[in-house]
């Protein structure tokens, strides 16, 4: 998609932008994918390759590089062009998990995700052609290491009620050894990290993928308005590109158009020195560094604005903006259309990672107060919105003591289950509709982001979707 206020990644309403798109540049090792980019490009001397061939096919599988966790598979089909092609993938040759092949990848290149680090995994290919099924033999591919991080601490308290499948976050800041440096994390069930990029912002609030899967996106918390820049990598790691968007802030998400919407301040007013009290900007940039400006606060609010957390719900096309200083969510269309505004009727105090669930429900992280760890209890409130912003309360979920003053997240689930996030406390529960807890995840001293939940890491993210 290409918007028309902004030349390349020059924004026409921000002061100072510029982009840089490249490579990594790795030290690479014989057998990584990178040493095969220029040898297997296309099909031509595909067979010169090293690599298992079995019967029609032959492949070329490797990990990638920059993250020795993601596999890289290219294959052919000798003498048949496939019409469509999956790879079934698992620690065993039942497999488990499966990846649609992207036809128009070059060799069929494709990536396994979601594996654990040093272990053999099994998989193979079924392709159709013309009606025709073709399935390769079983092959396998070793994982290498991944980043000496504790794992958090599980316990399952309903094993029949679990919502199995990744963990989406970024690490924030000030964790204990290598997590001091903000990074996207994502952990499996089993609390083992499954993928990971170090940033090089100053910290991250939010990571989230791309509505095609291909990459993943980081946002600082940037509360000064100053400090931005939005970095995208790709999924394997070998590509990034940095969008220097100075006013980027808090939080962004994924559209359905694949494009990302995030937050941006200006810094012309501050609150102490720390936080910035103009009102924010919900700004669409497409993955070539292209802006568009959807919503502006201040035409809503005129001053005192600092909004935290932004999210889209592609079920009603409706953009859901916190605006923590009016103790407000907004709702917004695509072209910046106000649906409705809701501010609270004393039911939570401040507010930051929400969800728009279908049938006009709104899930809301209430912080209960800001600033202070000391006795706070956060809570997970669940409300119907009429179409003039009004609300009726239907849900809650707080634990007495378990808080966090900034940030936090909260994400319902397809089975029903809420995901809540405690960040600062660096906890999570999922919760049954009962309130029942069915697990917690405890990450010690590591603070983190905002955090999103997926059932898979292929394809468009289901938040945006429930």
């Amino acid at each position: 998609m290409k918007f028309p206020v902004a030349v390349g990644c020059l924004l026409s309403f921000f002061t100072v932008v510029s982009c840089t798109s490249a490579g990594k540049d790795n030290a690479l090792e014989t057998g990584s994918d990178n040493d095969i980019d220029s040898a297997s490009t296309d099909s031509v001397g595909f067979e010169t390759d090293t690599g298992a061939t079995t019967g029609q096919f032959t492949f070329v599988a490797v990990t990638s590089n920059a993250i020795p966790t993601v596999g890289v598979v290219r294959w052919i089909l000798n003498g048949v062009t496939p019409d469509s092609a999956k790879i079934e993938f698992g620690a065993t040759p039942a497999y488990g998990m499966e990846v649609a092949v992207d036809m128009n990848e070059p060799d069929y290149r494709t990536l396994l995700l979601g594996l654990k680090k040093e272990s053999a995994y099994h998989f193979r290919v079924v392709a159709q052609s013309a009606g025709e099924t073709f399935v390769s033999d079983d092959q396998v591919l070793t994982t290498g290491p991944t980043l000496s991080v504790a794992r958090p601490i599980i316990e399952v308290v309903q094993p029949s009620k679990v919502e199995n499948g990744f963990i989406v976050l970024a690490s924030y800041m000030g964790g204990a050894g290598i997590l001091q440096t903000p990074q996207a994390l994502i952990y499996d069930d089993d609390g083992d990290l499954v993928w990971f990029h170090k940033s090089t912002l100053t910290d991250s609030s939010r990571a989230r993928m791309s509505y095609d899967g291909k990459w993943m996106a980081l946002i600082p918390v940037n509360n000064t308005g100053d400090k931005g820049r939005i970095e995208l990598v790709s999924m394997d790691g070998t590509k990034e590109k940095k969008f220097e968007i100075s006013q980027a802030a808090h939080d962004l998400t994924p559209t359905d158009d694949n494009t990302f919407a995030f937050l941006a301040y200006e810094p012309d007013s501050l609150i102490g020195s720390m936080m910035t009290s103009t009102c924010a900007k919900a700004v669409e940039v497409d993955l070539d560094g292209n802006t568009r400006l959807i919503f502006d606060s201040a035409t809503l609010w005129g001053s005192d604005c600092h909004g935290n957390a932004l999210r889209y719900s592609a079920d009603d096309g409706l953009f859901t903006l916190s605006e923590y200083n009016k103790n407000a969510i907004v709702a917004f269309d695509k072209q910046g259309n106000v649906k409705w505004v809701t501010r609270n009727n004393g039911d939570w105090t401040t507010q930051h990672g929400h969800q728009l669930l279908a049938g006009n429900r709104l899930l809301l992280f209430n912080n209960g107060g800001h600033f202070s760890m000391s006795n706070l209890t956060s809570s997970a409130l669940e409300f119907n919105v009429d179409g003039d912003g009004n609300v009726t309360p239907v849900w809650s979920y707080s634990v007495e003591g378990l808080g966090t003053p900034t940030l936090g997240d909260v994400q319902r689930l397809p089975n029903g289950n809420t995901l809540i996030s405690y960040s600062n406390s660096a906890v999570i529960h999922e919760v049954d509709a009962d309130g029942g807890l069915v697990r917690s995840w405890d990450f010690g001293q590591t603070a983190f982001g905002y955090v999103v939940w997926r059932p898979t890491l292929y394809g468009p993210p289901i938040d945006l979707l429930l």
